[in-house]
């Protein structure tokens, strides 16, 4: 009686065409699920940037400080999440599904926001400065900073930080909170996607960009306005400096945002 079967190298050759196969597609579905949540991000930051509109509309046309203390209760400590918390739907739409420090508290505040967003100081300063900023000392809202996705354990970030400070040496100084996870030795402070950062604009507008792009051929961070206000900040004198910025965005950014 004749037996129909596959021999042994038949075997072999199917095995490694299976093995091919997933080897060009395991990165491919990889990449289309962090598109897929990199897209729920973009839209959790379109929420968030409609949210400040509203609060800038009913405040004066004026932003919240990213840390501040309640007026009614002294020594209660806020972030710029519990500003504009009343005209968000949800917690939810402050986490990112792609950050690994989504579960993790933000440092300051008394309410449990996650990692995931920072406003930039420049529109959001801290509770110690004396100035705010209003809508009307934005020149081009289509292409100023508002928020950016942070793996940092700060209420907010500027683009100096992002360029010089390391997530791995804040975890290691203890600036997380605790079960935050270990950083990689070159993580800087912001969160990408596949090297894009979803970006909320003044105007409202949310888009992922590559960080360099908003540095060079224009500060989209509004350095030399911030300095203007708080001169004593360690990076104001060159920090404002475009020709320092079209320089940084050659040498100075990590390799994670090029």
């Amino acid at each position: 009686m004749t037996r129909n079967g596959f021999t042994l190298i038949e075997l072999l050759v199917v095995i490694a065409i299976i093995a091919i196969l997933a080897a060009i597609l395991f990165p491919v579905f990889a990449q289309a699920r962090e598109k897929a949540r990199q897209t729920v991000c973009l839209s959790n930051e379109k929420q968030i940037g409609l949210g400040i509109i509203q609060y800038v509309q009913d405040y004066d046309e004026v932003m919240p400080h990213h840390q501040f203390y309640d007026g009614a209760t002294a020594s209660t400590f806020r972030t710029w999440q519990d500003a504009i918390d009343p005209y968000m739907k949800s917690h939810d739409v402050y986490r990112c599904p792609s950050n690994p420090y989504n579960r993790v508290k933000v440092a300051g505040g008394q309410v449990d926001y996650p990692i995931s967003y920072a406003p930039n100081e420049a529109l959001m300063p801290n509770w110690d400065k004396t100035w705010s900023t209003s809508l009307a000392r934005i020149d081009s809202p289509a292409n100023t900073v508002t928020v950016v996705e942070s793996r940092a354990p700060w209420a907010a970030l500027s683009a100096n930080s992002i360029i010089w400070d390391s997530a791995l040496g804040e975890w290691t100084a203890g600036y997380y909170a605790p079960g935050a996870p270990k950083p990689g030795a070159g993580d800087g402070d912001a969160f990408h996607h596949n090297h894009f950062i979803n970006t909320i604009f003044s105007d409202g507008h949310a888009k992922a960009t590559k960080f360099a792009r908003t540095l060079s051929p224009s500060d989209m961070w509004m350095t030399a306005y911030e300095c203007s206000q708080d001169p004593g900040d360690w990076f104001c004198g060159w920090g404002d400096n475009q020709g320092f910025f079209d320089w940084a965005a050659q040498n100075a950014v990590k390799q994670e945002y090029r």
